[in-house]
């Protein structure tokens, strides 16, 4: 009868696999023994041994590692306890050798011998750079277990010894997974999260068939093998386009290449293929395949055309974007897209291409006019970006305070690419001082507020030509810390003027590139009211209801909204052109002038596959 040994079995995954191998019908029942083992202390490890000796005289077969620590989910580097991270450390390196150790004796007498190990994906050297703010602590150390386990391994293959580690998957089990799981919601919703009796079941068969030529793999919990040094490629997760699986596929050229400010880099082949969103399906549509990347999900950018993807040369765009082939190809009127991004803590938002929907916002549409830039020395509006007239704040008490003397108006770029907004130093102070903000010591253009913040009834009130929008201070107080005491607040200081998500999700915002101008207005968080969808048409004035308010000034960068879940097209009862609608991620990731395309977007061609004459290079984890 095989024995196992498996530590932190006192709840969440350890207790569930202790469960799972007690179910397993050929073995007999009654044969659970509680050893107690605290793996910080060496002391504790030795007499653990001693005691499973006796209650072991044939060894021990499976050794299954379960126990670590995360202590601090949360703060970032910056904000480390030192001295927790050292003992965190020293954990899982000094005490899991000391542990390895102290039962290497009873795993070589045991049949067949195996040592199993339990971490973490984001215990990744590759995958570090693309979770950022991700467990930083908790990161580090599961990357020194898997390397000690890997060196392990090395060394007791010879001896028959099977040693591998097992990622068990996103599983929202006690406080070793905090601050994972709350990210994985935010940030990658995609991501499957797997309740803790499946992911034990899963895992107990790795247990059962682990064999000696699997020594160093690095296993998923359903049994698929990841690579060591990195988990599968991430790109996975959120759709990946497979040139070679497209009949309609056809190479341009590899000239392609695309960078943002914040660092974030993608290089790889131009090509034309059919795209289809939303029930329209767009030939010939040209994007850009990412072989080698720092961004983990396809990008679906609708802004200008010129500031998406140009010729180097002439400064003219390069081909007809996403809106421009809407309406090109008849499924929508006006090259124009409504955005309703709902609050961060709601459900999704929508995307909605060639019309409107009047439940999503209160009270009429403004129309305001876009201003020139100056982006990339450009002339004319080739983004969107507006006039900002004041911003003030409204009290607790309902009294208007007005922060904006000698600092507004302002051009101001609203950009749903980017978290933060962004305000000039006078204007942004009087600001986290209304709010009663602290800057960081260490980024004194950034702050703090307390997170009980988030249910003040303050407001920021920003202000455009013809109206004026209240953002909750809810919407602004964003990433708490480890223990929720401190929050990041969503407005700071910078020198390029953005309106960014933290106030956006307050404003229904439409943007008109046909017309260079958008309409505003106020949002209605998480509405539950029937959608009721009217078509933008072609021409001036053809935003619905706009034109009852004065056309005056200003509006976004290209305004992408990522993790399109599903799409569902209406018909509009005033023309033959179409109106799509695509939900939208709440976690407000998107994106902004750049050329590569959604690849999950595409569909699987009915047509035989062919051969490309360019196939796809060799994929690159970011």
């Amino acid at each position: 009868m095989p024995s196992y040994l498996v530590t932190g079995s006192s709840r969440g995954l350890g207790l569930a696999f202790v469960e799972q191998l007690a179910l397993i019908k050929q073995y007999p029942k009654e044969r659970t023994a509680i050893l107690e083992l605290d793996l910080g202390s060496p002391e504790s490890i030795g007499k653990a041994a001693e005691e499973a000796t006796k209650l072991l005289p044939e060894g021990l077969d499976t050794l299954v590692g379960n126990a670590g620590a995360n202590d601090q989910p949360k703060p970032t580097f910056e904000q480390l306890d030192l001295k927790l991270f050292a003992d965190e450390l020293n954990l899982e390196i000094i005490n899991n050798t000391i542990f390895i150790r102290s039962f290497l004796p009873l795993i070589r007498t045991g049949k067949p011998g195996k040592l199993i190990f339990m971490s973490s994906v984001i215990g990744s050297v590759e995958l570090a750079a693309t979770m950022p703010m991700l467990n930083d602590a908790y990161a580090v150390t599961r990357a020194a277990l898997n390397m000690l386990i890997r060196k392990w391994g090395a060394a007791l293959k010879f001896e028959g010894i099977a040693v591998a580690v097992v990622h068990p998957g996103w599983v929202p089990t006690t406080e070793i997974g905090s601050g994972i799981i709350e990210w994985v919601e935010k940030y990658a919703p995609q991501l499957p999260r797997i309740p803790v009796p499946e992911a034990a079941a899963a895992v107990v068969k790795v247990f059962e068939t682990l064999t000696i030529e699997d020594t160093n793999t690095f296993f998923n919990y359903d049994g698929s093998k990841l690579p060591c040094a990195a988990p599968p490629n991430p790109c996975t997760n959120f759709g990946a386009y497979n040139a070679n699986a497209s009949s309609a596929y056809q190479y341009i050229d590899s000239n392609f290449q695309v960078s943002y400010g914040g660092g974030d880099r993608a290089t790889g082949d131009w090509c034309e293929d059919n795209l289809s969103l939303g029930g329209a399906t767009l030939q010939d549509a040209q994007f850009g395949v990412m072989y080698k990347s720092t961004i983990l999900e396809g990008i679906l950018s609708v802004s200008y055309p010129l500031i998406e993807g140009r010729n180097t040369f002439s400064g003219e765009p390069v081909y007809d974007n996403f809106p421009v082939l809407l309406v090109k190809q008849g499924y929508i009127a006006s090259r124009a897209f409504s955005l309703w991004t709902n609050d961060d803590k709601g459900a999704a938002g929508t995307l909605l291409f060639g019309g409107i929907d009047t439940s999503k916002f209160s009270g009429e549409l403004v129309t305001i006019d876009l201003v020139e830039s100056g982006f990339d020395g450009f002339p004319g509006v080739v983004d969107f970006t507006l006039t900002l007239n004041s911003v003030t704040g409204t009290d607790a008490s309902g009294n208007l305070v007005t922060f904006t003397s000698g600092t507004t108006p302002i051009n101001i770029l609203m950009d749903s690419e980017t978290t933060i907004t962004g305000l000039p130093q006078d204007l942004a102070t009087s600001i986290l001082a209304f709010v009663g903000a602290t800057p960081y010591s260490n980024t004194p253009t950034s702050a703090y507020v307390p997170c009980s913040a988030s249910s003040s009834i303050k407001t920021i009130n920003f202000a455009f030509n013809g109206i004026a929008i209240a953002v909750p201070l809810s919407q602004l107080v964003i990433f708490p810390d480890a223990t929720n005491t401190n929050c990041f607040f969503g407005i700071q200081i910078s020198s390029n003027f953005i309106i960014g998500d933290t106030a956006l999700a307050a404003m229904y915002v439409v943007h008109d590139l046909d017309n260079n101008q958008i309409s505003l207005a106020p949002t209605i968080f998480d509405s539950t009211t029937p959608e009721n969808i009217l078509q933008i048409v072609a021409g001036p004035g053809g935003v619905p209801d706009s034109a009852k308010s004065s056309s005056v000034s200003s509006s976004t960068k290209s305004s992408t909204v990522s993790s399109v879940l599903s799409t569902g097209m209406s018909s509009s009862s005033s023309s033959s052109s179409s109106i799509l609608s695509s939900p939208t991620s709440s976690s407000f990731l998107s994106s902004s002038s750049t050329s590569s395309l959604s690849p999950s977007t595409i569909p699987a061609p009915s047509s035989p596959q062919q051969t490309n004459p360019h196939p796809p290079q060799q994929q690159q984890s970011p």
